[in-house]
């Protein structure tokens, strides 16, 4: 009688594949790959302007927030490329607003400013003519008016010191503004004494996490899927030999 012993565990085959399936498994990856390098080129896009926002002295954001629009700034600026338009103070009232067609909004609580000019840059952030005033603002006044390149400051402003303020608006999305979304900066001065201003006015901030979630879930998809793909797992019992050692002739 002969008796014989198998090996019952799964034994990993890692064979090539044939021909055929090695030209599915490399168009796949192709594809992969393709993909893989254009949302990498999105990130180096994403992380490109947030360097430029970095540089920019005054950061603006006018943006969707809990059935209103919420607008803030931040930053400091430069005064010594400016120059003053007026010495005569104005009061902030009827400032306190958003006039898209002349690229003008100014940010933040009640305060006399002064008006400084030489700025360039657009002169529009939208197509609606009529100003819209906000249902609250909160800290220092500053704001822009494109159309005839002029940035407001407080009255009491020194130059390179920090300052913010918001506004918002309730009930209101950036359609009713009539703002249009995108990235609006404006500029002055040269050299040391070059400084920026600039606006972003975007959809609601969580729509863009969402974004860049959903593409960064799909690379590591893409990657397991890819991965078992190109390993095969055979069940089938190894053919016995005659010289295994538990092999006897009785």
């Amino acid at each position: 009688m002969i008796f014989r012993s198998f090996n019952l565990n799964p034994v990993i085959d890692v064979r090539p594949p044939d021909r055929g399936a090695c030209s599915f498994t490399l168009l796949g990856m192709t594809k992969v790959w393709t993909m893989k390098l254009k949302i990498l080129a999105l990130l180096i896009c994403f992380f490109a302007a947030s360097l430029h926002h970095a540089w920019s002295a005054v950061i603006a954001r006018i943006e969707e927030n809990g059935g209103g629009v919420l607008a803030s700034y931040s930053g400091s600026i430069d005064l010594v490329g400016l120059r003053l338009y007026s010495t005569n103070p104005v009061p902030s009232f009827g400032y306190q607003n958003v006039q898209a067609d002349s690229g003008r909004f100014g940010i933040g609580g009640s305060a006399s400013f002064l008006r400084y000019s030489g700025l360039l840059g657009p002169r529009t952030i939208g197509s609606a003519s009529l100003q819209y005033i906000p249902t609250s603002v909160t800290g220092e006044f500053a704001g822009i008016w494109g159309n005839i390149g002029h940035i407001w400051v407080p009255l009491d402003y020194i130059s390179d010191s920090q300052i913010s303020g918001t506004s918002s608006w309730s009930g209101r999305s950036l359609a009713s503004l009539g703002l249009s979304v995108g990235e609006y900066t404006w500029t002055w001065g040269s050299g040391a004494s070059g400084d920026s201003f600039t606006l972003l006015i975007v959809p609601e901030p969580s729509c863009v996490h969402l974004l860049w979630l959903g593409a960064l879930s799909l690379i590591l998809h893409r990657h397991r899927c890819n991965r078992s793909s190109n390993t095969v797992v055979d069940n089938r019992l190894p053919a016995p030999t005659r010289n295994d050692p538990l092999d006897y002739n009785l």
